[in-house]
């Protein structure tokens, strides 16, 4: 059997990060008789940043939603045998050379250029692994490749010369890897979160319910407003504006800006508790398609310096999705909280927006794509069910 393995941030304290590579992993082995393994590595001083609470005064918190990820890596993705942790490149090759027919990168930032991880990384697939290379729904935001010399763009650019299949996120990074080599063929990939079947994990949801109601103590009769987002401002605005009219609880970090904070959700429970929000804002990208596959109206707001430098991800999919005017730029001199509460007003009256389900449905069809690549990869071998 065809072995094909995935190398993404699986391991990354990020429900977006997790449940991107739960998708993929899931939808890749429902559609073909592949193999699907997760190769469970990671860098060190990703996994040494994971441990570290931020703040450190909410270290029990943050420890108890530590350990839940954890304990979903092994318990809910087909991770490998295999472990590896450890920042040298020589030695992610040779975890990962003469394992697979083919190995998958992506999706997520994989091919973010930062401090963190550095550059180069495992994630270019540089070294010569004996398997085909793809990537899928890889995103380089935030990447400033303006200020990337020539032997690191001649680097990416010998890299990405070996991928049979070159598959990206946005079209920011679409468009600057041909600024590099503008002779790459790149295909757009949907985010495999559009992929998650809400459906096959519907006993989540129902155990979720009872979870909200006594451990949290939410009233799900009354409204709830949904935030997650890094910038203080934001949240404290949106609370105080709302904080009459909802329950406002924080979706991911203990934010003073909120009535509740749900520190405890495991990835699968966090993709249900969009069903019992009746209003979500964020800055982050997974928190704005989740709320689009759940169908929960939404306000996405970009907070980062250089979403005035280019089109961020968020900015992107909001385009892509026909939803452009639930997106708001606060870095941008144009931006004013009148507009913003004008939106959120009509979130509210009107709730239902048939745009979020066709575009959910319409992503889908960039994965079918992507599948029938594949196929002619491996001689028709994949079969596929549409």
């Amino acid at each position: 059997m065809i072995k094909i393995g995935i190398l993404t941030f699986h391991r990354s304290i990020n429900y977006g990060s997790f449940l991107q590579s739960y998708s993929l992993a899931a939808t890749l082995k429902k559609h073909t008789d592949f193999e699907i393994e997760i190769i469970d590595y990671n860098m060190t001083t990703v996994e040494l940043v994971n441990i570290i609470p931020r703040p450190f005064t909410q270290a029990v918190n943050e420890m108890v939603r530590y350990f839940r990820f954890r304990r979903a890596v092994y318990t809910e993705l087909p991770v490998s045998k295999d472990k590896l942790i450890s920042n040298k490149i020589s030695k992610a090759n040779q975890f990962i050379k003469n394992k697979y027919d083919a190995v998958i990168v992506g999706s997520d930032e994989v091919w973010k250029i930062n401090r963190l991880r550095g550059f180069p990384n495992i994630y270019w697939l540089r070294e010569e692994l004996n398997c085909i290379k793809l990537s899928y729904a890889a995103s380089a935001n935030r990447t400033h490749f303006d200020k990337l010399d020539c032997v690191q763009k001649q680097y990416i650019k010998d890299s990405l010369k070996n991928f049979s299949y070159i598959g990206v996120r946005d079209q920011n990074t679409l468009n600057n890897l041909k600024k590099i080599d503008k002779k790459l063929v790149i295909k757009r990939n949907c985010d495999p979160a559009f992929l998650f079947d809400l459906e096959m994990t519907k006993n989540i949801r129902a155990a979720l319910e009872i979870k909200l109601k006594k451990k949290y103590k939410l009233e799900l009769n009354k409204p709830i407003m949904g935030i997650m987002c890094s910038n203080d401002t934001i949240c404290r605005r949106i609370y105080d504006e709302y904080k009459n009219r909802f329950q406002i609880v924080s979706l991911y970090a203990n934010v003073k800006y909120a009535h509740t904070y749900l520190y405890d959700l495991s990835p699968l429970e966090w993709a249900h508790v969009f069903s019992f929000i009746k209003l979500s804002i964020t800055n982050f990208f997974h928190c704005s398609v989740f709320s689009i596959i759940n169908n929960t109206p939404f306000i996405s707001i970009d907070a980062e310096d250089s979403s005035v430098l280019y089109e961020s991800k968020i900015k992107d999919l909001m385009r892509r999705a026909g939803l452009i005017e639930k997106y708001f730029n606060f870095k941008d001199k144009s931006f004013t909280w009148e507009r913003v509460f004008y939106q959120i007003e009509n979130c509210i009256k009107a709730p239902v927006d048939n745009r979020m389900e066709l575009f959910a449905a319409s992503e889908k069809k960039y994965f079918y794509q992507f599948v029938s690549e594949l196929n002619g990869l491996f001689d028709n071998k994949l079969t596929v069910d549409i």
